[in-house]
């Protein structure tokens, strides 16, 4: 865009690049629920998804729009070792 700073195309290139993240998780939730024909509960983890930028929120947005089948997302802290451990047992 005319007249933008160098900062301001960064943070747009950042925006994009969030939006097109959040769009490809949804499409891998939506083809799994589509696949198992009904609404799932997923663990998700990390700071991208809870505290990125309405990344959360665009998922979610993304996943109606995909599908008729209601995702549901929580968050079970330490969720990878305490799968990890319920291997090892």
């Amino acid at each position: 865009k005319p007249g933008m700073t160098n900062e301001g195309k960064l943070a747009q290139i950042a925006h994009t690049l969030l939006q097109r993240s959040a769009d490809l998780v949804a499409c891998q939730i939506a083809g799994i629920m589509e696949f198992q024909k009904r609404d799932l509960i997923f663990i998700m983890q990390g700071s991208l998804f809870w505290k990125g930028y309405n990344y959360k929120e665009t998922v979610d947005k993304t996943v109606k729009r995909l599908t008729k089948y209601r995702a549901q997302f929580v968050k079970i802290e330490n969720a990878d070792l305490l799968g990890a451990a319920k291997l090892i047992v």
